[in-house]
């Protein structure tokens, strides 16, 4: 009998010719539901009501971490090794203009407000400033500006967990950060689209090239691509038929393939950023700029695991066969 599987995930170029039917999965039905990121892992956290879904790989670490930690009961996945999301929009960061803030380097001691301290791209941020300025997260006064009832974070209760030696200031849902900023009460911010931030004179962004040059710079330096996201399946379904979390990564490759050859490697299902020299980016990143399995994609899962030590998330090294389900292991 085929898994019926209730499946949410964010709108994406690479996943769109599965979404579409082009490609289908052997004894596998979709039942698709897609949903904006932010309300796909709070949605996992709280009601856990998907068979399949994109989740962030930052708080999937955590729920190994608290499942154990804490005796938590619930979050039983297993993590699919498909990664086709990536977390560079922190690169966005803004500063205010009298913060003294010029580059990256000069976060350190400044107060900087980010959507959910936990996020993946968040972590991935602070993974940056260490690698490449040598910032640990305890150097910077942290803001969570996401409130209750948006929050990951907090409904993780990183409040009532808080990372050790790590300052966060968990805003309130009258404070505005984009006013915050403006006036000096915060020194930068990251995740905001917001009219009031664009042609401001009182604030700057800090990467002109929204990070482009970054990007390149810390994967030249450190191998790992900053992937954000990946799939996770409910192990009481996936338990019933183990073979298809192999046929399930492979649709998701031959998605991402298909996406490829649709836009011509010329558009967002390609290019890490718009406008991009696909010749240059394939100087860099290589052929394939959303590489998937554990062979490809283990050193990156390797530092975000690190790095979320390093930050005060997890409180131990998980491992990946702690995550990733036993038959993805080889991938």
């Amino acid at each position: 009998m085929p898994l019926s599987l209730k499946t949410t995930c964010a709108p994406n170029p690479r996943i769109a010719p599965l979404v579409e039917g082009l490609v289908s999965v052997p004894n596998v039905q979709f039942d698709w539901d897609l949903k904006p990121v932010p309300m796909l892992f709070l949605n996992n956290i709280k009601l856990d009501n998907f068979e399949l879904s994109e989740m962030s790989i930052s708080e999937t670490l955590l729920t190994v971490d608290r499942r154990e930690r804490l005796g938590q009961g619930r979050w039983m996945w297993w993590a699919l090794p498909i990664f086709l999301a990536r977390g560079h929009f922190w690169t966005g960061i803004v500063a205010n203009v009298d913060s003294g803030i010029k580059d990256l380097g000069d976060l350190k001691g400044k107060r900087v407000a980010v959507p959910d301290y936990c996020m993946t791209a968040a972590l991935w941020m602070k993974i940056t400033l260490k690698d490449m300025y040598g910032i640990d997260a305890k150097d910077i006064e942290w803001f969570n500006w996401r409130p209750r009832g948006e929050s990951q974070a907090l409904e993780l209760e990183l409040d009532k967990d808080q990372p050790p030696g790590v300052s966060i200031t968990w805003m309130t849902p009258d404070q505005d950060p984009v006013a915050m900023v403006e006036r000096g009460e915060l020194d930068a911010v990251v995740g905001i689209n917001d009219p009031r931030l664009r042609d401001n004179p009182r604030v700057h962004r800090i990467l002109p090239d929204n990070g482009r040059q970054l990007i390149s710079d810390f994967y030249t330096k450190t191998g790992c691509h900053q992937a954000n996201h990946h799939f996770i399946i409910q192990r009481r379904i996936i338990d019933q038929q183990p073979e298809s979390a192999m046929d399930l990564y492979n649709a998701f490759e031959k998605s991402k393939q298909l996406a490829y050859e649709r836009g011509g490697r010329k558009d967002s299902a390609y290019l890490f950023f718009e406008g991009e020299d696909p010749a240059r980016q394939d100087s860099v990143f290589g052929p394939d700029p959303y590489p998937m399995g554990l062979t490809g994609m283990g050193k990156t899962l390797r530092r975000a695991i690190q790095g979320s030590l390093e930050q005060g998330l997890i409180r131990r090294e998980v491992k990946l066969e702690e995550v990733y389900h036993p038959s993805t292991l080889g991938t």
